[in-house]
């Protein structure tokens, strides 16, 4: 299922439709010089423009707005202080990554390490009493850092070799009792597909979003410079257009469904 999960996220995103877009156009354009029609000039010229724009619109602060507002928009920020307590806090992988051969010392930071940053919040503010750290390779990667910002090695629990969230999933729910109440902390646009996951597995998830990259980003209003495509938030939008598209193949292709959330804690 990974294999086929990497497969598919590989073809649908917007890039690689973008490429296969020109890919066509240069097809349709080839076949034009042999053949000069006006009908042909007039399907290259406009498979051409289609392609610009469509380079042009998922570059854009405007597109990342629409994309993640029923993703990020769905979990807002919650302050530590006003979280519920569970038993475990739940961080996904993705936070950081580390160069396995053992050349460089140190895991690196990803744009995603506010995920690991908010479960220590969470641990400080007493939470939870232990903190289930999942990933590829989460011993190498999340635990020193997790070890630096001085959890107690002996209340974390590293679960690796999860490919994707599924896996995740899966390893911690056979980890846990069934209906466990967890902390869930995962970036904001992932959480609707995550949360679906391990609900389904069997897990009591109370969401701990963090890392609200776009909303951020957004959070002046909108800008002239929203319609000004930009690389960095090209590569958003992927991500976003994968988490959309991704938790309605769970929920519609493979049947995949919430259970109710247990009962919170209330904040001490």
């Amino acid at each position: 299922m990974a294999t086929f999960n990497h497969f598919v996220s590989a073809l649908l995103n917007p890039l690689a439709l973008g490429v296969l877009l020109l890919l066509a156009t240069a097809i349709l354009a080839g076949l034009a010089l042999r053949r000069p029609t006006p009908r042909a000039r007039g399907w290259t010229f406009g498979l051409l423009l289609a392609s610009v724009l469509w380079f042009w619109l998922w570059g854009t602060p405007l597109a990342a707005w629409c994309l993640s507002r029923p993703l990020e928009g769905a979990y807002p920020a919650i302050p530590v202080e006003a979280a519920p307590t569970a038993d475990a806090i739940v961080i996904l992988g993705g936070g950081a990554t580390c160069a396995t051969n053992g050349a460089f010392p140190y895991p690196d930071l990803t744009h995603s390490a506010d995920r690991v940053w908010h479960g220590v919040r969470l641990y400080r503010a007493g939470k939870a009493p232990r903190i289930v750290a999942t990933g590829r390779d989460t011993t190498v990667s999340t635990l020193p850092l997790l070890l630096d910002f001085g959890v107690p090695p002996d209340a974390i629990t590293c679960i690796d070799g999860a490919r994707n969230t599924e896996e995740e999933s899966r390893r911690v729910a056979a980890l846990l009792p069934p209906g466990t109440p967890i902390l869930l902390v995962t970036s904001a646009s992932h959480m609707r597909r995550a949360e679906l996951l391990f609900r389904h597995a069997g897990l009591g998830v109370l969401p701990a979003p963090t890392d609200h990259e776009t909303s951020i980003r957004c959070a002046d209003g909108f800008a002239i410079n929203w319609l000004y495509p930009d690389v960095i938030v090209f590569g958003t939008n992927c991500g976003l257009f994968k988490e959309l598209y991704a938790g309605w193949a769970y929920r519609h292709l493979r049947g995949f469904r919430p259970k109710p959330v247990p009962a919170a804690s209330p904040a001490p």
